[in-house]
């Protein structure tokens, strides 16, 4: 049986996501209709292919890992949780450098403010974590730390990309004036 805490903080966990949900639809000015064009919907279909492949082959690695190593150090749902913020990553980073992952109206700097702040607000666990090294004593903070680590990596990686494709396509721009 779970402690009290834990079903709390599940609990709690679940509304700050979807608070989150909504402040991402008020401040991306997301309706539900997004506006892409062909060509955007093809490399976003590519994109998708992709994110499945590297899904399969990392489930693959696992369900093998697994048997050559019975007991891992690791749970089971951390290892799943990365191979899911992959599969995530290598689509929106597919469809970033591809020009596919915006609508046609849409602004990447909204996006990009909000990621840096899903990066500050993950840091913040991260920094107490290692202060106090209260995580090496208990798994469940481990776990955390870990998620929240995974977190800041897979969103900076994706912030990374759109700041690439920005500076490409402002280095387009200045060729094409010149």
């Amino acid at each position: 049986m779970q402690s009290t805490e834990s079903i709390m903080g599940f609990i709690f966990g679940l509304i700050a996501v979807l608070v989150i949900f909504v402040v991402i639809r008020k401040v991306t000015g997301t309706t539900s209709r997004q506006d892409y064009d062909e060509r955007q919907e093809l490399i976003r279909g590519r994109g998708y292919k992709y994110a499945v492949i590297t899904l399969m082959v990392l489930l693959l690695a696992h369900v093998i890992l697994v048997e050559l190593v019975p007991h891992l150090p690791v749970s089971p749902a951390l290892i799943d949780f990365t191979i899911l913020m992959a599969g995530i990553v290598v689509y929106a980073v597919y469809c970033i450098l591809h020009d596919a992952y915006f609508g046609i109206h849409q602004q990447p700097r909204r996006y990009m403010i909000l990621l840096a702040a899903v990066i500050l607000c993950n840091l913040l666990p991260i920094v107490m974590s290692l202060s106090s090294g209260a995580y090496r004593a208990d798994p469940a903070l481990f776990a955390s730390l870990y998620s929240n680590v995974l977190m800041v990596v897979s969103f900076g990686i994706v912030l990374l990309a759109i700041q690439v494709r920005r500076s490409q396509l402002r280095k387009e721009d200045a060729d094409e004036e010149s």
